[in-house]
């Protein structure tokens, strides 16, 4: 097969790909069917993409019932909240699965307190000062307190309950 004959079967191929049922002109659909005629790669894969098309709109995939539907039936399944005592609500709230101990959540923060004050005992903090000047510790100031920050609240927020309680807050 010569290379005029590939890129012929290419641009054919693109044609096919790229088509819908009513676009093209006459002349273009009239030369992809001669192509068709007279080689055979190209109309094997022109016979398999019409399987794939008659199988997608077969109906081949069943629907599935939308986001809102779902979230709708399952608030039918557990009835209204005014059927709940106030005070069942509160103790309804499910545990994360797979959520962090409160000790853990304490040798975590020690863990990262003490990983973000040990990364500068190994370095030069005297040349890199006189070298940079005192902008080099903003970046680090911002890091630190980023982490540090980041990680007091999503303890904060996991254990809310539990603090109020301790801190007697209510």
């Amino acid at each position: 097969m010569s290379n005029d004959t590939r890129s012929g079967c290419a641009e054919i191929r693109d044609m096919l790909f790229e088509q819908d049922d009513e676009g093209g002109s006459m002349l273009q659909k009239l030369r992809i069917k001669i192509h068709l005629l007279f080689c055979p790669g190209c109309a094997a894969a022109y016979r398999q993409l019409e399987i794939c098309g008659d199988l997608i709109r077969s109906g081949f995939f069943p629907p599935s019932p939308s986001f809102e539907d779902r979230i709708m039936e399952q608030i039918a399944r557990e009835g209204s909240a005014d059927d709940i005592p106030a005070d069942e609500i509160t103790d309804t709230v499910p545990e994360v699965p797979g959520g962090f101990s409160f000790r853990a959540w304490v040798i975590i923060g020690f863990f990262i307190f003490a990983s973000l004050t040990s990364s500068f005992i190994g370095m030069d903090s005297y040349g890199l000062v006189s070298k940079f000047g005192s902008s080099f510790l903003v970046p680090a100031g911002i890091t630190v307190g980023i982490m540090l920050t980041g990680y007091g609240a999503f303890f904060i927020g996991s254990h809310l309950k539990e603090l109020t309680e301790h801190f007697k807050l209510r």
